[in-house]
């Protein structure tokens, strides 16, 4: 009888230890939209997702202007966003800790009054 407790303890210990470490490793999400500067949705922009693991995701927006990247581990990723007639967007370092849901709306600027260089960096 002793040893089936104590059998039955060290399975209910078990569990509970691989159900806290499944849940400790809960994947994030990079998710948003892109607009223009007066707000209008951009469908079909095009999304590059790199981390600095060399994991490379790609992705384009919806009718809605809308995007997401699903089932990411933590790390910091690098975000690059092309729309015909638009200057490209790169936002450097987005860091994603353990099952955070990030947001991010981008605003893309129209190409012919983009000012500087083509390319618009902005960190997170």
């Amino acid at each position: 009888m002793k040893t089936r407790l104590q059998f039955l303890f060290f399975q209910l210990l078990l569990t509970t230890i691989l159900t806290l470490n499944a849940y400790g490793q809960s994947p994030g999400k990079i998710q948003g939209s892109v607009t223009d500067s007066t707000h209008a949705k951009i469908s079909g922009a095009q999304l590059t997702l790199r981390s600095d693991t060399g994991l490379q995701l790609a992705t384009s927006t919806d009718q809605n202007g809308a995007f997401q990247f699903n089932d990411l581990i933590p790390g910091t990723y690098y975000l690059e966003v092309k729309a015909a007639g638009f200057s490209l967007y790169a936002a450097d370092q987005v860091r994603l800790t353990r099952g955070e849901e990030r947001k991010l709306d981008i605003v893309l600027e129209i190409a012919a009054i983009a000012t500087g260089s083509a390319v618009r960096r902005q960190s997170r």
